[in-house]
């Protein structure tokens, strides 16, 4: 990974709730609780953990799409442009849309939560150039189209299909090419394989990783499959129960995992030739809207101590490039920072 790179997409202590109402009585999940994470120029960020510790919700919190029922309970998302940073929560509707897709984009879960399945891929196409460059596009719409498929090594002729008429890996890629229509900088990616074959999914993968090297733009992908964030990654952030619980490099987090958590994860993965059961997570992960005291994760965690059930633990560096939320490090505990 090179060094020296500065922060692109930073959040701090970033709080990103759901509100609901049920026969009139409030409930709230706290999706997103107290992140601090930083995004460098230039790589490919990956976001793991299991299903609903507040991956998804995350990348609209970075996309500064919180709509209700999500709301902002606290923190800031700041991008970096020009060298100057700006806190995109505290600007009006305006100014984020004059951010979105130019700056940064996302490709969210299914390709049919983008394409519009009564109209060709083409009239798409048109639509989002007239919407986000204006009605002067209108004329050469086509024209770009047709340029970013061919630099993406699609088919020209997918323009003249609607949505049905194609597979699922290859809606996916259009959809890809959707958001990066306008070279965003930032690229969201929420699950852009879910559901795909393994063929499929690495088309999807390396289409990514092409344009991220072609732009010299910053990818956060979010997926539970590790295998593609061992395949695609420079950097990844573990998460549980809303938190970031463990950031490292790809080859730290394979290599040398220490949050309890993590290495539940990591020693979860088959391993070729070995035919071994492999260890699981004991328990269930918490309810979101009824989270434990201190560590969320001491319910399930074999190292668990009073000090753990009392006290969340700050996200430190305990080694170049690597941090973690745990009071349990190396055999011992640390104390507090």
């Amino acid at each position: 990974m090179k060094k020296n790179r500065m922060p692109v997409l930073k959040t701090e202590q970033l709080k990103a709730f759901y509100v609901l109402y049920t026969f009139g009585k409030q409930t709230v999940i706290k999706a997103v609780n107290n992140v601090d994470l930083e995004v460098l120029e230039d790589e490919v960020f990956g976001l793991a953990g299991e299903s609903g510790c507040g991956k998804s919700t995350l990348i609209k919190a970075l996309f500064a799409d919180i709509n209700p029922p999500l709301r902002l309970f606290g923190g800031r998302v700041l991008y970096r442009i020009k060298d100057q940073e700006i806190n995109v929560t505290s600007l009006r509707a305006q100014e984020k849309q004059k951010l979105m897709w130019k700056f940064i984009s996302y490709i969210p879960q299914g390709s049919m939560s983008i394409l519009n399945p009564v109209r060709k891929i083409k009239r798409t196409f048109k639509d989002f150039l007239e919407s986000h460059v204006g009605k002067q596009a209108r004329k050469e719409a086509l024209e770009i189209a047709k340029k970013h498929f061919g630099e993406l090594g699609l088919s020209l002729k997918v323009l003249e299909y609607y949505p049905h008429q194609l597979s699922g890996g290859m809606r996916q890629r259009v959809t890809v090419a959707l958001a990066t229509l306008l070279r965003p900088k930032i690229i969201l990616a929420d699950e852009p394989t879910t559901a795909l074959d393994v063929v499929a999914q690495r088309g999807v993968i390396q289409l990514l990783k092409s344009l991220q090297k072609r732009w010299n733009s910053t990818v956060v992908l979010v997926t539970h499959d590790m295998g593609v964030h061992a395949h695609i990654a420079d950097r990844i952030g573990i998460m549980y129960a809303g938190k970031i619980v463990e950031v490292a490099t790809k080859e730290q987090i394979f290599k040398n995992p220490l949050h309890p958590y993590t290495k539940f994860l990591i020693n979860s993965l088959p391993r070729f030739k070995d035919k071994t059961i492999r260890e699981t997570i004991p328990g269930n992960p918490p309810l979101l809207f009824n989270l434990p005291s201190g560590c969320p994760f001491h319910p399930r965690c074999p190292h668990a101590t009073e000090l753990c059930v009392r006290q969340d633990p700050k996200c430190i560096e305990v080694e170049e490039s690597h941090k973690i939320a745990c009071w349990w490090v190396d055999g011992k505990n640390r104390e507090d920072s």
